[in-house]
């Protein structure tokens, strides 16, 4: 009955197919493996600026160079802890992520990357296009992080 190459080739067939299925069923029904959390993690540093970050950036462009200074000036710990998470590696926690957990913070993110603009632009205001630069990529950076 399996003597002829056709019933072999099929029954072959059908053998592999169920070894498949099986690497495949296995395979599903694993969680994925989950890389651990940087310790310091610089996404903390993002949530502990936009906690600390005041005053209201929507119109900063219009402002004054007085009143730029001092929307910068009182966000000093907030751009403080920014870049320090800037310097190190950045990884939002994957059960906050799929959960939508932190979308409430996603306000305080915004601020955050406008109070970077508002001093980019206070620097251009002050003549000083290197550290303006320095605010704008770091905008840059900190929305490639997040």
């Amino acid at each position: 009955m399996f003597r002829h190459p056709r019933f072999l080739l099929i029954a072959f067939a059908l053998a592999a197919v169920a070894v498949l299925a099986v690497l495949l069923a296995f395979t599903l029904g694993r969680s994925p493996a989950r890389l651990p959390l940087p310790n310091p993690n610089g996404y903390d540093d993002f949530l502990k600026a936009s906690e600390v970050v005041t005053g209201n950036f929507r119109d900063f462009r219009e402002l004054s160079r007085d009143s730029l200074d001092a929307l910068v000036s009182t966000n000093a710990e907030a751009l403080r802890l920014l870049r320090l998470g800037l310097t190190r590696q950045c990884m939002m926690p994957m059960d906050s992520a799929l959960t939508n957990a932190r979308i409430d913070h996603l306000g305080g993110m915004k601020r955050l990357v406008q109070l970077l603009a508002a001093e980019g632009r206070l620097r251009e205001m002050e003549d000083r296009p290197a550290e303006a630069a320095r605010s704008y990529v770091d905008a840059i950076r900190f929305g490639n992080e997040m």
